[in-house]
């Protein structure tokens, strides 16, 4: 009827479709995770916080999707081009993203046990697809290669002290072939969700033949400076940034500190 519509077991409030056809739709999905909600959905935002409450939610939604697709024997997001043959699709794509425990924090990968023993091991709610070392490797995946949906495009150029930020987070999804960018601060691609959750990607730039198309992981309103870019890409990536744009800064940094050394007598 064109309404939103709830889920008819009333697992969570969360749990909203635009109309009952997008209900019907996502079926096989939804009722791989409908138990698990109502038993944690609540406890876990309340114990947890709501960024890990979204976390492990999607990584429930990851396995429903390959629970769905091992009972069908299809990928639930069908080719729609004819080039998108050549790449993989569903929870083959999923499976392909890269992920480094080695390169999280202890701490880190410490938490991310606790949430998979608490929260993704209860057999009573969710069928044991996976071990314990094989959902935590999913989840590194899932913190590693999600992308969060934003208002506005991500990366837009130039970033100036008029330049609007993208915006607050309304979402998150895992587009495994888009997770394949690498990151710049100088990005030559920006990217945004459309109407239907997908995301674009656009030039920002022309791009030579042989260029990397680059995005940026995010938003460079918040980060100018080069040590606040770093000190994030460090903190919520793992790793230092070394593009064009933060080695050039690097240099006109170590420059003027050249400068200012009391040079002569």
């Amino acid at each position: 009827n064109g309404r939103a519509v709830r889920c008819e077991h009333a697992c969570s409030k969360d749990v909203v479709w635009c109309n009952v056809a997008c209900r019907a739709t996502d079926k096989a999905r939804h009722d791989f995770e409908c138990s698990w909600l109502k038993k944690h959905a609540e406890p876990l935002r309340e114990k947890e916080g709501e960024y890990n409450f979204a976390t492990v939610w999607h990584v429930v939604r990851l396995l429903a999707t390959w629970n769905a697709e091992s009972h069908s024997g299809n990928a639930l997001v069908q080719q729609r081009h004819p080039w998108e043959a050549h790449f993989l699709r569903g929870w083959k794509a999923v499976d392909m993203c890269c992920a480094y425990l080695d390169s999280w924090p202890e701490v880190q990968i410490i938490h991310w046990k606790r949430l998979v023993h608490e929260y993704l091991s209860d057999a009573t709610v969710l069928p044991p697809l996976l071990s314990a070392e094989q959902i935590l490797l999913l989840l590194c995946k899932e913190e590693t290669n999600t992308f969060g949906l934003y208002p506005r495009a991500t990366g837009s150029q130039p970033v100036n002290d008029n330049a609007a930020p993208r915006g607050e987070s309304y979402g998150m999804a895992l587009y495994p072939r888009a997770a394949q960018f690498n990151h710049s601060c100088l990005p030559n691609v920006t990217h945004k969700p459309d109407g239907q959750a997908r995301m674009v990607y656009t030039a920002a730039r022309d791009i030579s033949k042989g260029e990397e198309c680059m995005i940026t992981y995010f938003d460079l309103t918040t980060h100018k400076d080069l040590t606040s870019r770093q000190n994030h890409t460090q903190e919520q990536f793992q790793f230092k940034c070394t593009c064009e744009r933060c080695l050039k800064e690097e240099a006109e940094e170590n420059i003027e500190c050249m400068d200012s050394l009391p040079f002569g007598f």
